[in-house]
């Protein structure tokens, strides 16, 4: 740990009355419903006295941390321990019931990651000379055939953001116009201004207004050589994404410090979720949060007490304050923290066929099965699913009201025969083969140049622009989206995906493509065949109602916007 990076003690808020509150303003035919708290407002109802905060300074103080101060609206205090101080704080009795977890001390413990797959930044899709405009433009014949599959579709060469508004039923007047969306990222694009302007211009989108896109740096230089900058490519796609979805709203984009290494930059990661619900005077800077990132590299169950109870707060402080969290499930079996948190919305994936005049030809939950063989007309081998998002119950939450006789309960049981929360909770196009062209100004060159985005790192920005698309013209945010959401389970506001059959084109089956593949050590060209859908060995499945690759489904154009607004 260096001098310059803070361990952050954060304080205890009153948890269980901040649940009621949040129950009550979330939940439709509530007399409280969609009325929400000031960030001020919601610490002295909730969080810590000033004379608790002043206990902990003090403490630290004594212990010979410098820099001591409070966060805005006391939800840590943090402090600069000496260079050569590495152990664990021990928080004494007199002040222990008010400190709810230590980050920024156990630095070799975990790694914060991109909770999504990384994009396909090489261009491998998009550059092909084979690859589709539209979903089934080309096909590839299949020989020998793999799993039935004789023909199969070309991946698509990214789409564009009117095919994407078009499948998801948006008009042209749904902008998002007047709501801010928060793009959570750890480092941050560079000239994302510049970015987003060619990203508009080749999709026809109206140029990006003076003011509506801006940057916040959390602590340190996003751009500097020094550090990682996770978020060049995540910041680009989840810009791009939700201004596909919403190019009339403003758009925050919140960079954590990720020069600060602290808890592996998960401490990073919540001081930029946190900094929208408390830096900005007496109301929140945006109503709604995308956030693709985690707190740990591992699954829920690895992750650390201390950053769980830490990312549930923050959580609970967004609800509670009329911000829509949106976060994304993770790509890959089990789920992650926060998706798997019961007051946050988690966002899933699909593959999503979408032909030439715009329309949905099919929608599937993304669980991609690959065959590979490494010369033509050679034997395919079954390389299992290889794509897919995180879902699934929660080993750590109880199931909420808002889930029960919605998720069928085979799928909310644990081990034990007791109901867990499960994820995700809604979805969007997340497949790689049915992907979104985006770009990114290149740090060393200055050029824009695209590449496929994919994963629930795409689904969740896509999600978060609709969402803001259903708050153009409102009073207020929605905040805390899943007892809403739920409700419409069943009806015409929610596509319910559903698995695909043998009786389905086959072109909508399964796709071909080629590429560069690592086998026994050695790089070599090969081909690949997917096979939309497939759940063997996932442990998921797409199935009618909830199911846990796409939760309840995804959003139905103006009946989605509709019902949100009625919140009936």
């Amino acid at each position: 740990m260096t001098e310059s990076q803070a361990t952050e003690v954060w304080m205890a808020v009153r948890q269980q009355a901040a649940q009621r509150f949040i129950d009550a303003s979330s939940t439709p035919g509530s007399k409280s419903y969609r009325r929400f708290l000031s960030p001020g407002a919601y610490t002295q109802s909730f969080g810590p006295s000033a004379a608790q905060v002043i206990a902990v300074e003090s403490y630290l103080t004594g212990v010979g941390f410098t820099h001591v101060r409070a966060s805005v609206n006391d939800d840590y205090v943090s402090g600069v321990a000496p260079a050569s101080d590495h152990r664990p704080l021990t928080i004494p009795a007199s002040i222990r019931r008010d400190v709810l977890a230590v980050t920024g001390r156990n630095d070799g413990e975990v790694k914060a990651n991109l909770a999504a797959a990384t994009p396909d930044t090489n261009g491998a899709i998009a550059k092909a000379p084979g690859c589709s405009r539209y979903w089934g433009q080309k096909t590839r014949q299949v020989s020998p055939a793999f799993d039935g599959v004789t023909e199969a579709a070309v991946p698509v060469c990214g789409y564009s953001a009117a095919q994407l508004r078009a499948a998801y039923g948006l008009a042209s007047s749904d902008g998002g116009k007047g709501e801010t969306i928060a793009l959570i990222e750890i480092g941050g694009p560079v000239a994302m201004r510049q970015g987003l302007t060619d990203y508009a211009k080749r999709n026809g989108l109206p140029t990006p207004r003076p003011g509506q896109y801006r940057q916040e740096a959390i602590g340190g230089d996003p751009h500097s050589s020094s550090c990682p900058n996770e978020g060049q490519v995540e910041g680009t796609l989840d810009s791009e994404a939700a201004y596909a979805m919403a190019p009339g709203a403003n758009q925050l984009m919140v960079v954590g410090d990720d020069c600060d290494q602290n808890d592996y930059t998960a401490q990073a990661i919540f001081d930029a979720t946190l900094a929208p619900l408390t830096g900005h005077g007496p109301h929140p800077s945006a109503s709604i949060e995308n956030l693709c990132f985690s707190p740990n590299i591992n699954r829920e169950a690895a992750t650390p007490r201390s950053l769980v109870q830490v990312s549930h707060v923050i959580a609970l402080r967004a609800a509670a304050e009329g911000v829509s969290l949106l976060v994304a499930s993770g790509d890959g079996l089990g789920i992650v923290i926060p998706a798997s948190d019961p007051d946050v919305t988690a966002v899933g994936g699909t593959t999503l066929g979408i032909g030439a005049g715009g329309q949905r030809l099919f929608e599937t939950g993304w669980s991609t099965g690959f065959g590979e063989r490494t010369s033509a007309g050679g034997a395919w081998t079954d390389r299992g699913v290889r794509g897919g998002p995180g879902g699934g119950v929660s080993a750590l939450y109880r199931e909420p009201v808002y889930q029960r006789d919605v998720v069928p309960t085979a799928m909310a049981r644990w081990k034990t025969g007791q109901a867990g929360r499960v994820v995700p909770d809604i979805a969007a196009d997340a497949d790689e083969a049915t992907g979104m062209l985006v770009g990114e100004v290149s740090p060393t060159t200055g050029r824009y140049s695209t590449f496929i985005g994919n994963g629930t790192s795409m689904a969740t920005p896509l999600i978060a622009g609709i969402v803001a698309d259903a708050e153009q013209g409102r009073p207020s945010g929605f905040g805390f989206l899943n007892p809403s959401l739920y409700s419409m389970s069943g009806t015409k506001a929610i596509n319910d995906i559903r698995p695909l059959s043998q009786s389905d084109p086959q072109m909508d089956r399964a796709f071909y493509r080629t590429g560069v593949t690592e086998i026994h050590g050695k790089w070599g060209a090969a081909a690949f065949v997917g096979i939309n859908g497939s759940s063997s060995t996932t442990e998921r499945a797409t199935a009618a109602g909830y199911d846990t690759l796409t939760g309840l489904g995804t959003p139905n154009g103006s009946y989605f916007i509709h019902a949100l607004r009625a919140g009936k």
